[in-house]
């Protein structure tokens, strides 16, 4: 199950929702644009993100990086094979995002600071 970043890219435009592929963009840049209150729309194998995954569903799909907490320990990860969100160390959000090959992200307009 899941969209992968080029669906999301192109549902997003087809909405006219502004979004920038950053795509073999670092981790670190990653943060900063979470920093920035930038939205981040990123793609990685479900498996790596453990007790977050919500599903055995091991493949690739994308989440929404919603904000960083202000210690910049936890990502706010919208999931949609959860049925909420949910605060999620770096560490397991940056062995998401670079475990495909790439890493695959893209950003979208700021959002509010939710949670």
């Amino acid at each position: 199950p899941g969209l992968t970043l080029p669906n999301v890219i192109h549902a997003l435009a087809s909405w006219n929702v502004a979004i920038s592929n950053r795509t073999g963009s670092s981790f670190s840049v990653l943060l900063a644009a979470l920093r920035a209150m930038k939205g981040v729309v990123a793609q990685g194998l479900n498996a790596k993100l453990a007790d977050h995954s919500c599903s055995t569903f091991p493949g690739p799909h994308c989440v929404y990086l919603n904000s960083l907490d202000a210690a910049g320990a936890q990502i706010l990860l919208y999931n949609p094979l959860c049925h909420a969100a949910s605060w999620v160390p770096v560490a397991i959000v940056q062995a998401y995002v670079e475990s495909l090959a790439g890493p695959y992200w893209a950003t979208t307009r700021s959002t509010p600071l939710i949670g």
